[in-house]
């Protein structure tokens, strides 16, 4: 996190020229909407489950139409229950979380609406919980972070030269190698994020 924090002030600082140029750099915005959720590996049937999801987002425009961004997402609780090849049933509850830091490309589209397309690195904490029918006392726990690349698009609407609705959509995976307390063995795991989120931007 600490690293996180550098860069993140590192790289604000030396766009500060860039941005000097440009009217009203900073932006904020919140963020509310579905993240869909879903743990692929080996043996899981799960399938994927929405949640209600809450984020907030802050950007420094690079140019009239690159923004660097940070945002916090929380992608709420997803679950879901499969048979497996012994007839039990197999219960995964997930919950995540993330803060994204990446660029924006805003493509205008006339002086109301823009397309924006967005990419850069999630930095994510994963828990993921297993309860097997056979033993319903003794639940499977992994948790883990670590980092991977995101993509979004969004289509935008100015209302006026400050405030702005989008549409959002973005996808990502967390990709983790953890070990299951319960038996000791290495297994990797992935949770496949997808969210659409209705969002309220101000620039100032």
């Amino acid at each position: 996190m600490k690293k996180l924090v550098v860069g993140v002030l590192a790289i604000s600082g030396m766009s500060s020229v860039i941005a000097a140029n440009v009217g009203m750099p900073f932006s904020a915005g919140l963020l509310v909407g579905k993240a869909s959720q879903k743990p692929v590996y080996t043996s899981s049937g799960a399938p994927a489950d929405s949640d209600i999801a809450v984020g907030v987002r802050l950007g420094y425009a690079l140019s009239d139409t690159w923004t660097f961004e940070v945002a916090y997402h929380d992608n709420g609780e997803a679950k879901g229950s499969f048979i497996d090849s012994y007839g039990d049933k197999i219960t995964d509850t997930t919950n995540s979380s993330s803060i994204n830091v990446g660029l924006k490309k805003e493509f205008l589209l006339n002086e109301k609406f823009s397309i924006d397309g967005r990419i850069g690195m999630s930095f994510w904490d994963w828990e993921l919980q297993e309860l097997d029918s056979s033993d319903p006392d003794s639940a499977a726990k992994w948790t883990d972070s670590g980092n991977d690349i995101y993509l979004g698009a969004a289509l935008s609407y100015r209302i006026d030269s400050a405030l702005s609705v989008s549409v959002d959509y973005s996808f990502s995976t967390m990709g983790a190698g953890v070990k299951n307390v319960s038996t000791g063995k290495n297994i990797s795991v992935e949770n496949e994020l997808s969210t659409t989120s209705l969002a309220v931007n101000y620039q100032f």
